[in-house]
């Protein structure tokens, strides 16, 4: 794609916009990133080995009401709204397009919908962090059932499904990654 062809984000001017970027954000850094792929394996099964405060502060994290529970379904709201979220037609409510007449403003906004959409792979990147979180979501629970019973000291099993749950949350971080960081204008 030629640097003029590419699409060109009109960055977050919507309080809707703003939010999808903060929520985008805190996904990737404050949950993947940091409580999940810049964990050492062998730090989890010392964990999972020891009964102590730090123990139970992450089993209360991977439960299935815990707080990993809770992003898995903050990232499911994501997904499911960023096809109009970032879509040009939001536009049209704001600035000189408010006040123009309601036909002309719906068949620009039709002709954006469609420019939008046929250069932009957002229906794509949706489908995308789905399948991630639907993978995320079974390693998590995989995890979280090893974590529960597997006996010291054979915890070799605990480190083994930590990395496999970290090789999906590296995934569910990048699809995650492929939301424009604004509104669209193709």
């Amino acid at each position: 794609m030629s640097e003029s062809s590419r699409p060109q984000i009109f960055f977050a001017i919507s309080p809707d916009v703003r939010q999808l970027l903060a929520t985008k954000s805190s996904l990737r850094h404050s949950w993947l990133d940091h409580q999940i792929m810049d964990r050492d394996p062998e730090t989890i099964v010392r964990r999972h080995r020891e009964n102590s405060p730090e123990r139970q502060i992450f089993e209360a994290k991977i439960c299935p009401a815990g707080e990993f529970a809770v992003e898995v379904l903050r990232a499911r709201e994501l997904c499911s709204g960023i096809v109009e979220r970032v879509n040009p037609r939001t536009l049209m409510s704001l600035g000189p397009f408010d006040k123009l007449p309601s036909e002309t403003k719906g068949q620009i906004s039709r002709w954006l919908n469609g420019l939008y959409l046929e250069s932009i792979p957002i229906e794509s990147i949706k489908a995308d962090i789905e399948v991630a979180i639907n993978a995320f979501s079974a390693k998590l629970q995989a995890f979280a059932e090893t974590w529960q019973h597997q006996t010291p000291p054979t915890s070799q099993s605990v480190g083994q499904a930590f990395i496999e749950l970290q090789a999906v949350a590296r995934d569910l971080y990048a699809a995650i990654g492929r939301i424009p960081d604004g509104t669209v204008l193709p």
